[in-house]
């Protein structure tokens, strides 16, 4: 079996694409490799969407669960606002809308 050279054609350039590209690898181990951000920045970054994301759905639960009772007709709007913990402005508003 014949053995291949260790040099020729294309090697250097090759040396050169390599090292580029593990010179990638050791910043993406060292960074995130998303926006190459620090971990404790993206992290931070992660955590506040996802609490972004909890107040939103839970926002929205609330409005539902307030649709649903006004749509049943046997609760006041104070009742509504009570229960559902929204202001009574929107309770309202929604109320008047339904009705429209």
């Amino acid at each position: 079996m014949k053995s291949l050279p260790l040099c020729g054609r294309g090697t250097a350039e090759r040396w050169k694409r390599f090292q580029s590209s593990y010179q990638h690898l050791s910043l993406a181990k060292k960074y995130s490799i998303g926006f190459l951000l620090p971990k404790g920045i993206e992290k931070k970054g992660i955590e506040k969407g996802l609490d972004k994301g909890r107040k939103q759905g839970q926002e929205a639960e609330k409005l539902a669960s307030a649709r649903r009772m006004i749509a049943k007709g046997k609760f006041t709007a104070e009742d509504i606002s009570e229960s559902v913990d929204l202001p009574l402005e929107r309770i309202q508003e929604h109320m008047k809308a339904q009705t429209a």
